[in-house]
């Protein structure tokens, strides 16, 4: 009998956990989730921080390119006058408004010494700033910069439509921003609304920004007045 007993419990102990074995594989786990979700905090921490600082200097970097030619980056009609016979620089409309309410738009593409129209100062602003030495340089002088979401910065004149539109301002925009990093750059730079304030948002650059706030299921294009 006390061999049969013996058995049993030693089958008993092979069935399954002990309640501590159970808590240290709990308590492991949750190390590991909590782990990988500060991991992914730290990371976007980081982008926004990112954002940020990228935002301060292309808006000082325009207002340093107005204050020195008096004239509005990619708006400057006398660019190659101040950069030699540069034919990267050419092409712009000087009407206030640095190109127009889409600065994501392929169709704005250019080669160098095209002139730029008013599409194209979207473009055009980033060769005027690279020439000035204000934006560091790239493969083309009419780059957009990255931006650490995986997409890009643009300059443009307005952005969006309906209530909270940015009317009749140049604007920095962002696109592929997470909705949570949206949320958290707008309350660094701004309000926290994707409505009002100097700051607005939307899921497309033509649409409209969200009265109810921004969603963590969506991607935004952010934008900030110049």
């Amino acid at each position: 009998m006390a061999r049969i007993y013996a058995a049993q419990n030693e089958r008993a102990g092979e069935q399954g956990f002990t309640l501590v074995e159970m808590a240290v594989v709990l308590i492991i786990a949750g190390l590991m989730v909590g782990g990988v979700l500060g991991a992914q905090q730290m990371v976007q921490n980081a982008r926004v921080n990112n954002v940020v600082t990228a935002v301060q200097s292309y808006q000082a970097a325009v207002a340093d390119y107005q204050q020195k030619f008096g004239a509005l980056p990619g708006d400057d009609d006398k660019a190659n006058l101040h950069f030699g016979q540069n034919v990267s620089v050419t092409g712009a409309q000087h009407n206030g408004q640095i190109g127009t309410g889409s600065s994501f738009n392929s169709t704005e593409s250019l080669s160098i010494g095209a002139a730029a129209g008013q599409q194209g100062e979207s473009r055009l602003v980033w060769a005027h700033l690279r020439a000035a030495g204000l934006v560091k340089s790239a493969a083309s002088p009419l780059e957009q910069p990255g931006n650490p979401f995986g997409g890009v910065y643009g300059i443009q004149y307005g952005a969006f439509s309906g209530a909270g539109a940015l009317v009749g301002a140049n604007a920095l925009c962002m696109n592929g921003v997470s909705g949570s990093a949206a949320l958290a750059i707008d309350s660094r730079l701004d309000d926290g609304n994707p409505v009002g304030g100097t700051l607005r948002a939307a899921t497309a650059i033509g649409g409209t920004p969200p009265a109810e706030g921004y969603s963590t299921d969506e991607t935004y294009v952010v934008c900030t007045t110049l």
